[in-house]
Parts: C-alpha cells; sequence; structure tokens
C-alpha cells in the first residue's frame, strides 16, 4: 500500500541531478544549447549573461555596488539581461525560496534560469566557444559572478589586459557590465587606447 501511494504521488528526489524537484518548471532549467538558441534567437537586443547565486558574498556586493547602478542607465530597448543561478545541488532544490531570495538581490526572476552547468574555467570556456570574438579570449577566473556580454550579432564584449611590468605583451578576457559599455551597441569596434593595467 505504501509502495503504491508512493507510485501515485510521486518522490520530490529522484538522485539525478537533473531532475525537476520543489516545483521548479522545465523551462527554468538552462543548458548551453538551450544559452545558444536562446541568443543567437535575437538580433535586436545586446544581451548581458549574469552568472550568479543569492548566497554568494560577492555576487550580492557585485550587484549592489556595479550591476544594479550599470541597469538604471541601461536603454531597455537595446538590452536583455539573462540571469543564470547557479546552485549547489538541482536535485534539492527549493525553487520558490531561491527565486525570492535571488529578486530580494535584484534579480529579474521573469529571465532568471537555473545554469545547469558548474562555474568553473572549463565551464566558461564551454559558452565562450558559443560565440564569436574579435579576439581569441583567454579566461582566468573560475567562480561567480561572471558577466559575459553579447552585442545584437553576439559578438563578445572583450578589453585588452596588460601587466604593468610588461605593457607590450597583451591578452583578452571578456568585459564586465559597466556604465561605459551599455553604451556601445556594436562589441566589433575596438578602441586601439583602451586596455587594463594588472599586477602579477
Amino acid at each position: 500500500m505504501i509502495l503504491g501511494a508512493c507510485m501515485a504521488t510521486g518522490c520530490t528526489h529522484t538522485g539525478t541531478a537533473d531532475a525537476i524537484t520543489h516545483n521548479v518548471p522545465v523551462e527554468k532549467y538552462m543548458d548551453l544549447k538551450q544559452l545558444e538558441q536562446l541568443c543567437k534567437s535575437d538580433t535586436l537586443h545586446n544581451k548581458a549573461l549574469i552568472f550568479c547565486s543569492p548566497y554568494c558574498g560577492g555576487c550580492r556586493h557585485e550587484f549592489k555596488e556595479y550591476i544594479l547602478p550599470a541597469m538604471e542607465e541601461v536603454d531597455t530597448t537595446l538590452w536583455r539581461f539573462y540571469y543564470l543561478i547557479v546552485v549547489e545541488s538541482k536535485d534539492t532544490l527549493r525553487y520558490n525560496e531561491l527565486m525570492r531570495d535571488s529578486y530580494r538581490m535584484g534579480v529579474d526572476t521573469n529571465n532568471a534560469y537555473i545554469w545547469r552547468l558548474d562555474f568553473y574555467r572549463e565551464d566558461y570556456n564551454k559558452v565562450f566557444s558559443l560565440f564569436q570574438s574579435t579576439h581569441a579570449l583567454e579566461n582566468s577566473i573560475h567562480g561567480i559572478p561572471r558577466t559575459l556580454l553579447l552585442d545584437k550579432n553576439n559578438f563578445i564584449a572583450n578589453e585588452r589586459m596588460c601587466y604593468i611590468d610588461q605593457r607590450d605583451s597583451f591578452w583578452y578576457e571578456p568585459r564586465n557590465l559597466d556604465k561605459e559599455i551599455i553604451q556601445f551597441e556594436d562589441f566589433t569596434i575596438e578602441d586601439p587606447e583602451w586596455y587594463i593595467m594588472v599586477s602579477r
């Protein structure tokens, strides 16, 4: 009788990472293929892909200090924002609580998705490979928060980097969201004078 009751009502934990539990709508999961389709189907807007979690102190700081102030000045006719919420365990997810806490941080939960991959360097490299860039990108960052900016033609916004003590050796990394970049519409145009110096 107990077995019959379980079969009739279903279980909330299946033991698989892709299980839909705690009432997570299936359309709220996002993988690489879905992300590519979402971005490449839109050639009218620039896109900001924001990988984050409301339980990450760095994410809350980034939202408060940089992301939300930049978004206050964004032209919403030109930009779309998508939030890829990174969770540690997709099969024990309390979706409603996660969305509530994400909203409190500043996430538009209508455009928030549960990210199926992790947040390691190789995971971001897989995302980068979906889109075009005017230069090969070097990704030295893992973890969250992480923002990837795309123009209408899905070119990645990048920035030139160099070491303070070796200024003639450059590399390119994805550019972060800021008040300046939201004014641009075409990320294939490069300012040859613009670069960032970093220490080793």
